[in-house]
């Protein structure tokens, strides 16, 4: 490719880059690729089943509605710190690592 001249290195360059936009498209119509879109609502989707879960097993404790309330409300504060960041922390340095 060094010999050829810049107008035919440009060409060549546009037609490589137009064969691996064709060659990605073709994966994604064979299902080797999905879009963004399409993970995103899969993982929104999960998350809302996890916290589903979450929030009916307050319903499904054996106690007072009191204490289903707190219950409730507590699993709540830890979906809400998960959901900004905060629910995963580091462990503190004289925590070995394998805890």
């Amino acid at each position: 490719m060094e010999s050829l001249s810049i107008s035919k290195k440009a060409d060549v360059a546009l037609k490589m880059k137009r064969r691996e936009v064709l060659d990605f498209g073709l994966q994604v119509q064979q299902g080797k690729f999905h879009s963004v879109e399409q993970c995103t609502r899969d993982r929104l989707a999960a998350i809302h089943e996890v916290k589903q879960g979450l929030l009916d097993l307050a319903d499904s404790f054996p106690g007072s509605t009191a204490d289903k309330t707190i219950l409730r409300g507590r699993i709540f504060e830890l979906l809400r710190r998960f959901s900004t960041g905060m629910g995963v922390q580091p462990p503190p340095a004289d925590v070995p690592a394998s805890y």
